[in-house]
């Protein structure tokens, strides 16, 4: 039986009717020029997109061989592409009769009810529903071929009632009438063939971290193997998946399967992107400090394990060494704790605001001057020159007096904090400078 549609692809125009004539060609183009079966139908007037369908049955011929049948339709007035009007050949292939001596004849399956059967032309393979193997026989020597069965296709959670099979000489199916549904089988090994599904999406961000992987088998089995190809980028262990950093990895579920079911997998290659949360935890004893308190010693720890660094938005009261906080001035600052991030966890900030008074010492800015560096190993600049200079130290005893100063040198020094009076004319000012 033949099947055929004639579209009308004017978009604006009704169609003339027409004629459509079938024919048999020895090859897949069809024309006016092949072997005409005899059949003419008539193609109404077509709206605009429409389409006319048309149903015949043929007579083959009875000689092997290969033929094509298609069909061209008649050309209408004012038509000015006919290159679409025939359509491809449709091959159909007809067999050479088997003489009765050619034709191999089991007398006896020896099984109580066949029901399916296929064969690749060497193996004929047999089903009986009230048996848990498809049997296998050779098709020349009419015997039970019992290497290539499919055995205990019942177990592991296959087929319960395998009726009715087919393959493409690769892998055979099996139709499981009980639970309505396929089973595919190895036709090399005999094996059962697994369908193995995984729980996971293609794009995540390493903030979905912590992922427990579940594969599940339509054979029924449970124990699974999950592997990663890229290592750094996310770890498995167990069945608990972890993102690292950014990047593309292949996550693999694996089941190994048993003497009669084959070891199957799935992989899902997955791209990571962006970076995880991270928290610092930064505190402060008091919020309320005066010059003379220096050095404080600060600590701040970040979730991550990473290192953290100290600032301030105020670097005229306070400058740092390390994780030393120094008081060089009055006023108020932000500290802040800062862990900075990488590929993987992104930057965060902790502040904490303080106030530094004069305390004992005392200091007294003035306007535009810089004392710099402080903390320094002896050597500090000032970015005016100073008409007297003046440095005691804690106690109070003058170290060093000077005039028309821009540079103070006390690398003789001990170390620790020492006060320097500055006169401008009629301004003076104070100020504590470390010495490392």
């Amino acid at each position: 039986m033949l099947r055929l549609h004639i579209v009308n692809i004017d978009r604006s125009n009704f169609s003339s009717e027409t004629t459509v004539k079938f024919y048999r060609s020895n090859d897949a183009t069809i024309d006016s020029l092949d072997t005409n079966i005899g059949i003419i139908e008539t193609v109404p007037s077509l709206q605009p997109n429409a389409t006319s369908r048309h149903t015949l049955e043929i007579n083959v011929p009875l000689d092997a061989g290969d033929y094509y049948y298609g069909a061209c339709v008649t050309p209408v007035t004012g038509e000015t592409d006919i290159t679409n009007n025939c359509t491809y050949g449709i091959r159909l292939h007809i067999f050479t009769p088997l003489e009765e001596s050619q034709r191999i004849g089991f007398d006896n399956l020896n099984i109580t009810n066949p029901k399916g059967i296929w064969s690749d032309g060497t193996t004929m393979w047999v089903t009986d529903p009230s048996m848990d193997t498809i049997f296998a026989y050779d098709m020349t020597t009419k015997l039970r071929n019992t290497s290539r069965d499919i055995a205990n296709v019942t177990i592991g959670g296959g087929i319960i009632n395998v009726s009715y099979i087919w393959s493409d000489g690769t892998t055979m199916w099996g139709l499981d009438r009980n639970e309505n549904r396929m089973i595919a089988y190895d036709l090399a090994t005999g094996l059962t063939i697994q369908t193995i599904s995984l729980n996971l999406e293609s794009n995540y961000t390493i903030a979905d971290s912590n992922i427990t992987l579940s594969a599940t088998s339509n054979l029924g089995f449970t124990d699974f193997t999950y592997t990663s190809s890229n290592p750094s980028v996310a770890s498995v262990l167990g069945n608990q998946l972890d993102f690292l950093s950014a990047g593309v990895t292949t996550i693999a579920a694996i089941q190994i399967g048993d003497a009669n079911h084959r070891a199957d997998s799935v992989s899902i290659d997955v791209r990571i992107t962006g970076t995880s949360p991270q928290t610092v935890s930064f505190s402060l004893s008091q919020t309320d400090y005066t010059t003379a308190s220096s050095p404080v010693t600060l600590s701040a720890t970040a979730s991550s394990g990473l290192e953290v660094t100290f600032s301030a938005n105020n670097n005229d009261v306070v400058m740092f060494s390390g994780n030393l906080l120094n008081f060089i001035g009055v006023g108020t600052t932000e500290i802040r704790a800062t862990q900075r991030g990488n590929s993987i966890y992104s930057s965060v900030t902790s502040s904490l605001s303080i106030s530094v008074n004069s305390g004992v010492l005392g200091v007294t800015p003035v306007d535009f001057l810089i004392v710099y560096p402080n903390p320094s190993f002896g050597i500090f600049h000032l970015s005016r020159t100073a008409d007297v200079v003046r440095i005691y130290d804690t106690e109070g005893r003058i170290i060093y007096r000077g005039r028309n100063i821009k540079k103070l040198d006390i690398t003789n020094k001990p170390a620790g904090q020492y006060i320097i009076e500055l006169d401008f004319g009629k301004e003076k000012g104070k100020y504590i400078v470390i010495k490392e």
